[in-house]
């Protein structure tokens, strides 16, 4: 089993902005909770429309793609969170995620922090996962770290059949994807 870090891409991945111009846009929008009914601001558009279309795009540590996505992995996203349409000037129909299931699986005796401030440790240099506090989902956030990172677990079903097993077999684009950890 692994567990990865998702986010869009930058290197690969088109951008999206926000046109503070037209109002303030409250982003972030998600901080790991339901939020039922929720619509996006107007204002978004692809900064970098050079770049080739993927199927994920890069949007702070949120994660926003196409149909393709939505159609091979939907049924994943949504055990792990809600799914909102988002409206991009200079893209097709585009999907927002916003995860807000939450796994208590930091191995708080075997992790190492970044560092230390007043006695406390801080950050995550190396990770450690407790496997038996992972549920069902292959999508998560870990509940000692509110909104971020959004992890993905690969490998520990039978069939691989989980969201980064999916993106890799249908060679969906603009993701990255860092291991944080294996055993």
């Amino acid at each position: 089993m692994k567990i990865y870090e998702i986010l869009g891409d930058l290197s690969s991945a088109r951008t999206i902005n926000i046109d503070v111009s037209q109002g303030d846009s409250g982003y972030p929008w998600f901080d790991g909770k339901p939020k039922g009914d929720w619509s996006a601001p107007s204002g978004l558009y692809v900064h970098d429309s050079r770049k080739p279309a993927k199927n994920f795009y890069k949007m702070g540590f949120d994660l926003v793609f196409d149909e393709t996505v939505l159609e091979l992995t939907g049924d994943l996203l949504e055990t792990a969170g809600e799914i909102f349409p988002l409206q991009v000037d200079g893209a097709s129909q585009l999907y927002i995620f916003n995860p807000t299931l939450h796994y208590d699986a930091l191995d708080q005796t075997n992790y190492v922090p970044q560092g230390e401030f007043n006695g406390k440790p801080y950050g995550i240099k190396e990770y450690a996962f407790l496997p038996e506090m992972l549920g069902e989902s292959s999508l998560f956030f870990l509940t000692d770290f509110g909104e971020g990172p959004l992890c993905a677990i690969s490998g520990r079903q039978s069939n691989d059949d989980d969201f980064i097993s999916r993106v890799m077999k249908n060679k969906l684009t603009g993701l990255r994807m860092v291991e944080l950890w294996s055993n």
